[in-house]
C-alpha cells in the first residue's frame, strides 16, 4: 500500500465523491451537536459537557451523563447532584412510560413515582451507564440544598406562583451550586429512613421526602425537610426525585 494513502472500506482509494460524503458526516455530527446545545441552553460546550473517560471525571465542577443528557453538579469531591429533578423525558427514556399526572411536558419532573418505581429506574440507568447513580440522603439533599435564600419566590414554585400544577424544571434561578427547584415544584424522595419497621428495626418502612412542592405555600417550601416519611409504594402528583452521582466508596 502507497504511504499515507487514505483507504475506503473496500480498501480502495477515496474518490472525490467519498472524501463528499466525509465532510457531509462531519457536518451531520456537528448538526447534532447544534441540536443539542439548544435543546439544553444552559451548558457551555467547552466548559461543561465533560464526557466520561475510562472512569476519570478529571475533577469537573458539572459535566453530563449520556444517553439522557443528565447534567449533574459537583458538591463535593467524589459527591455530584442532579442539577435539576429527573424530567419526564428522561423517565421514559430508561422506563418506557410516563405515569405523571401532569404528563406531556417533556422538561416538567416525573411524578406519580413511587420509591419502588425510583429504585428500578437506577437500576435501569446503572446498569446502562455503568455508573453508581443512588438518591441522596437527606443530610447530603440538605448539604446541597445550602441556606434559604431571602425571596423565596425567585427560587420556588408553590401555591401562590404556580397555578395548581407543575412546572418545567430550571425556569426559577438557581441555588449557589447551581441546583434548580430545591425549593418548590416536587417533592423529592431521598435514601433516608424515616421511620423503622415496629417489626424490624432495620427495615425502613417510610422513607423521607423533601424539597417543597407547587401545592405548598411558599412559607412551607424551606420548612419541608420536617415533614414525615411514606411507605415504598407511596405516590402523588407533587412527589419526584432527584439523583446523586457517587464515584468514589
Amino acid at each position: 500500500m502507497e504511504p499515507n494513502k487514505v483507504l475506503s472500506k473496500n480498501n480502495a482509494p477515496y474518490k472525490p465523491t467519498d472524501l463528499g460524503r466525509l465532510f457531509w458526516l462531519a457536518a451531520k455530527k456537528a448538526s447534532l451537536l447544534i441540536i443539542f446545545c439548544h435543546l439544553y441552553p444552559s451548558i457551555s460546550y467547552s466548559e461543561e459537557l465533560i464526557r466520561r473517560q475510562e472512569g476519570d471525571f478529571l475533577n469537573q465542577t458539572a459535566f453530563v451523563v449520556e444517553p439522557l443528557g443528565l447534567q449533574m453538579v459537583k458538591v463535593y469531591d467524589g459527591f455530584y447532584l442532579g442539577r435539576y429533578e429527573v424530567t419526564q423525558k428522561q423517565w421514559l427514556g430508561i422506563m418506557g412510560d410516563n405515569p405523571s399526572m401532569f404528563n406531556g411536558c417533556d422538561y416538567c419532573p416525573v411524578e406519580q413515582v413511587s420509591l419502588d418505581d425510583v429504585e428500578q429506574f437506577i437500576k435501569k440507568l446503572n446498569r446502562m451507564t455503568d455508573m453508581s447513580f443512588r438518591l441522596p440522603t437527606k443530610d447530603e439533599w440538605l448539604f446541597a440544598r445550602g441556606p434559604v435564600p431571602d425571596n423565596l419566590d425567585a427560587v420556588s414554585w408553590h401555591t401562590g406562583n404556580a397555578n395548581n400544577m407543575t412546572h418545567q424544571v430550571g425556569t426559577k434561578s438557581p441555588n449557589g451550586l447551581g441546583l434548580y427547584d430545591m425549593f418548590g415544584n416536587v417533592h423529592e424522595w431521598t435514601g433516608s429512613c424515616g421511620y423503622e419497621s415496629s417489626l424490624n428495626p432495620e427495615e425502613c418502612s417510610k422513607n423521607v421526602f423533601i424539597g417543597g412542592s407547587f401545592f405548598d405555600p411558599v412559607e412551607h417550601v424551606s420548612l419541608s425537610d420536617n415533614l414525615p416519611g411514606i411507605d415504598s409504594w407511596g405516590r402523588g402528583d407533587n412527589l419526584g426525585f432527584r439523583l446523586l452521582l457517587q464515584t468514589k466508596p
